[in-house]
């Protein structure tokens, strides 16, 4: 009898957190169809049922629902579905540094190498806040530290990490390229001085940053960043 009604209260559990995240999928739904820009693609501005579950993957990642995530997945959710911005979960959970979530998402096999739509990393998102102990979790995986976000491709994780001594640090001592560039892009160095980061540049410096090399402008990141503050 107990083995009865606990197993009726489990599934009257199962039923009201099913019912729960469907209310919560159909609200965001429609808040997506308000908010829809022109140029928006159509699926996004009418969101079919089968792209609720994903679309609360999302709202689960931002608010670090880790009991809505696990449900979502048991009901066969896309762990990789993909946001307005081109966004997983995995790229959104470590900008609230959700460091709890990204470790489930990475052990249920989420993508940790998807581009967003401008060609950022959840690596990239995890180093250019405070999300330090995702960043950590993050690594675990042997992510490429050397993959180039925006248009021209040339920041990388510790570029976005260029205002942050805690995460600069970290990078550096798992290998991050200090002076990584790409086509006529600088290296992290000309971004700490930009912004003002002195023990950022410290640090670079201490750790192999080269001051004296020169983009395709001929300039170094000290000169690129004096022309920049004229």
């Amino acid at each position: 009898m107990i083995e009865e009604q606990s197993h009726e209260r489990l599934l009257s559990i199962h039923a009201y957190c099913h019912s729960h995240l469907e209310k919560e999928a159909s609200m965001e739904a429609e808040e997506l169809g308000r908010s829809a820009r022109p140029d928006m693609p159509s699926d996004f501005r009418h969101m079919h049922e089968d792209d609720l579950h994903e679309h609360v993957i999302h709202t689960a990642a931002k608010k670090g629902r880790l009991n809505n995530v696990i449900l979502l997945l048991k009901e066969h959710a896309s762990i990789d579905a993909l946001n307005e911005w081109g966004q997983t979960a995995l790229h959104i959970a470590p900008k609230g540094d959700k460091a709890a979530f990204v470790g489930v998402l990475l052990k249920t096999d989420a993508k940790r190498d998807m581009l967003d739509n401008v060609s950022r990393t959840p690596a990239h998102l995890a180093a250019s806040g405070s999300g330090l102990r995702s960043l950590r979790i993050l690594l675990q995986y042997k992510l490429d530290l050397s993959m180039g976000a925006f248009i021209n491709g040339c920041w990388t994780p510790l570029h976005m990490a260029a205002d942050n001594l805690e995460t600069t640090e970290f990078l550096i001592t798992h290998g991050a390229d200090r002076n990584h560039s790409k086509a006529n892009g600088y290296a992290a160095l000309r971004l700490a001085i930009a912004w003002v980061q002195y023990l950022v540049v410290e640090t670079l410096l201490q750790h192999g940053g080269d001051a004296a090399k020169t983009t395709e402008d001929g300039l170094t990141d000290f000169g690129l960043a004096i022309q920049s503050s004229e």
